[in-house]
């Protein structure tokens, strides 16, 4: 709609609430725990996937398979550099996830998501960081993908944390 808006048309596509979705956060770090508490006003199921972390009351402690076939929303906040997301596990998502990547470009095989998005599978993505920078890959031909160009950090109160 920005894009068609910026083009001079006035085009209003029906979107859907976060109240009563299920989002998987996978990565349940500082940043993922982070996301999870800034939803939890919408009135979400919360469902965290992370090796390392002890259940709690206000969210659901799961496997990945059982958070793929569940979430209608999926957001990566993981760290490290392997893949999370190829063809076996895109395949298992419930039809009409959406997919949000701030995390690691590796962590999401882009094939394998352009063929989810494709089939609808995956009904539209955001990504902010991919294997290889500056981005110039297929994703670009979606126009149900949002990308922006690995800003997620890219604030001064941020890149003075980091310093």
């Amino acid at each position: 709609m920005d894009q068609a808006f910026h083009a001079g048309e006035w085009n209003k596509a029906i979107g859907t609430q976060l109240m009563g979705k299920t989002v998987a956060v996978i990565g349940f770090g500082r940043i993922g725990r982070r996301v999870a508490e800034l939803l939890r006003p919408f009135g979400v199921r919360l469902l965290a996937v992370d090796p390392v972390v002890r259940a709690e009351d206000w969210f659901e402690l799961v496997s990945l398979d059982d958070a793929l076939v569940r979430a209608d929303i999926i957001t990566l906040h993981s760290s490290g550099g392997q893949c999370i997301l190829g063809s076996k596990e895109l395949a298992k998502v419930k039809r009409g996830v959406f997919l949000l990547n701030g995390s690691r470009g590796q962590l999401v095989d882009e094939k394998a998501l352009i063929a989810a998005l494709a089939d609808g599978r995956v009904t539209a993505a955001w990504c902010d960081v991919f294997i290889e920078e500056p981005y110039r890959g297929e994703l670009i031909n979606f126009p149900n993908v949002l990308l922006t160009p690995h800003v997620g950090s890219y604030t001064v109160e941020c890149r003075r944390q980091m310093e």
